[in-house]
């Protein structure tokens, strides 16, 4: 009963998180800027929140202390992740394009002059909804003009700012290739 418990709340929790949009685009002084605002650190709060929770109901009527240690180490563990939180950034100029990851993704750490890109392949990658329809997160590989290639994997702020990404590109004339990852049919 525990589990099942701990496993709804949980999932609610996650569908309503999903409900709200989790980043936000403004512009200071001409660059745009994309990265997460205050909803995920306040669903990050509330997982803290139900992992202190449910560590208390398994150590006071449950009186079992080791199923309370793991979920109360459940906080650091949610803790490590919301560094993607804190990172995670892209800023588009029109002069540069900067894009910013937390760690151990630092080597998709990009500062990229818009004169440097030859061309550009966007990737549309299809992911499963938790909740609702199918959805595509984008990123980017840019081959510059030396010949090097710089990725910028998808993920949920350069889907946000993509959009800031195609106008610049086409008003550079860059060439740019789209390609749809779809998820195998089963």
């Amino acid at each position: 009963m525990y589990r099942l418990a701990y496993a709804i709340a949980f999932i609610v929790l996650m569908w309503f998180q999903s409900l709200f949009t989790s980043t936000v685009h403004s512009v200071e002084n001409g660059t745009h800027l994309f990265h997460y605002n205050s909803v995920p650190w306040f669903f990050l709060a509330l997982m803290f929140v139900l992992q202190i929770a449910f560590a208390e109901i398994a150590r006071r009527f449950m009186k079992d202390r080791i199923l309370a240690v793991l979920c109360l180490l459940g906080i650091p563990l949610f803790g490590l992740l919301s560094l993607q939180l804190i990172y995670e950034r892209t800023e588009v100029s029109e002069t540069v394009i900067r894009h910013r990851r937390e760690p151990p993704h630092t080597e998709y750490n990009v500062d990229v002059a818009w004169e440097d890109i030859q061309s550009a392949v966007k990737f549309e990658k299809e992911q499963a909804g938790m909740f609702a329809s199918n959805f595509y997160n984008i990123g980017y590989v840019f081959t510059l003009k030396d010949g090097k290639k710089q990725e910028l994997p998808s993920n949920t702020i350069l889907t946000a700012a993509h959009e800031e990404i195609d106008r610049i590109l086409a008003a550079r004339d860059i060439p740019i290739t789209t390609q749809r990852i779809l998820i195998p049919q089963q």
